[in-house]
């Protein structure tokens, strides 16, 4: 499974995504955006999705942090 999270260093939902991750064991890749505008804006206009984090797992887009646990709960997503 590969997980690819964009960030931005003061998100909270960036560091709750993350720290999900970890202690759930799962091995990420985390892109930092924080002063990247033209990354985010494409970021945007690939997803449609205006926050972060933007997390990716094994190349498809999930969503941001509560998008994601929404999932875990729903049985749709497991770690």
């Amino acid at each position: 499974m590969l997980v690819v999270i964009y960030t931005k260093r003061y998100c909270p939902y960036c560091v709750r995504a993350k720290s999900f991750f970890e202690s759930h064991s799962v091995a990420y890749k985390e892109i930092d955006i924080t002063n990247d505008h033209e990354k985010l804006n494409q970021l945007k206009a690939e997803t449609n999705f205006m926050t972060l984090p933007q997390i990716f797992i094994d190349g498809r887009f999930i969503g941001g942090y509560t998008d994601m646990i929404e999932q875990v709960d729903r049985g749709e997503l497991k770690f």
